[in-house]
């Protein structure tokens, strides 16, 4: 099998590659990578052109481009990508300088929601989502602090337990995994966020990264189904406490009905399509 498993290790070189070949994309964080290697069945292959193969979640073949995909002669790239993959993903500024050598489409399930930091921070405009927020702030009093200690990582972990319970779902039919994972391993990935405490008890956690000096993923946010208003509050919250960001990345909705009526609920500035190429014959 071509290449070789990701490792942690690999971030030094890694984290950087993918942010100058795929920045603004959710994918160009190295905990995006990482986090979901197995789902995607992740291999690193080095060398003129590095690249991560994998999968995509509608079971397509692809290249993670870990190169300036403008820049590389395509020859090599169709070498790269062999009979049936497709180099994955593109972001559309550049697809755009591409157009006369690759062909070009887009799932809109892949598309990354992209949120105005300035919006989110008073929820201007989302009377229902900033009323949900106050309400919370009002009755849970709540405290926010970073997730720092092993104190913090385990009331993180218990918000996930409980998130977990509440969904009722398999947990190998959500993101449990990975998002312990990205708990445990925070600091090694370079994650940051917070964490929501309801009077004496864990609510809620953020987890994210910077994928541009302007922008940030959000990659896991979880909260308790108990506590109604939980999330409008944090992501606020988060916004607030994060100055630098003038934009969120809440990256795609999969598919899924239900992450596409919450995440269309606050109102992304724009959607960030990722292109699939290949040469043209």
């Amino acid at each position: 099998m071509a290449g070789r498993p990701l490792r942690l290790d690999d971030a030094a070189w890694i984290g950087p590659a993918a942010r100058a070949a795929m920045s603004p994309l959710s994918e160009s964080a190295f905990a995006n990578l990482y986090l979901y290697r197995d789902v995607h069945r992740y291999r690193v292959v080095e060398g003129a052109l590095p690249h991560v193969l994998g999968e995509t979640y509608d079971g397509e073949a692809v290249a993670v481009p870990l190169f300036d995909p403008v820049a590389a002669p395509v020859d090599e790239v169709r070498a790269l990508l062999g009979p049936s993959r497709r180099l994955y993903p593109v972001e559309a500024s550049w697809a755009g300088h591409l157009v006369d050598l690759y062909t070009a489409d887009w799932n809109d399930a892949d598309s990354d929601y992209v949120y105005d930091a300035a919006r989110m921070r008073g929820l201007t405009g989302l009377k229902v989502r900033r009323s949900q927020a106050d309400r919370f702030e009002a009755a849970a009093n709540p405290r926010v602090q970073p997730i720092d200690t092993p104190a913090d990582e385990r009331a993180a972990l218990a918000v996930l337990d409980q998130w977990l319970a509440d969904v009722a779902k398999p947990w190998a039919a959500t993101d449990y995994a990975a998002c312990r994972e990205a708990i445990e391993m925070r600091a090694a990935l370079g994650l940051f966020g917070l964490l929501v405490f309801a009077g004496r008890e864990p609510g809620g956690f953020v987890l994210a990264s910077e994928i541009a000096p302007d922008m940030a993923a959000v990659h896991f946010a979880k909260g308790l189904r108990s506590l109604d208003g939980v999330f409008p509050y944090m992501f606020r919250r988060f916004a607030r406490d994060h100055p630098r960001c003038d934009w969120l990345n809440f990256e795609q909705d999969l598919g899924h009905s239900g992450f596409r009526q919450a995440k269309r609920s606050y109102r992304p500035a724009r959607m960030q399509r990722k292109y699939r190429l290949r040469p043209r014959a």
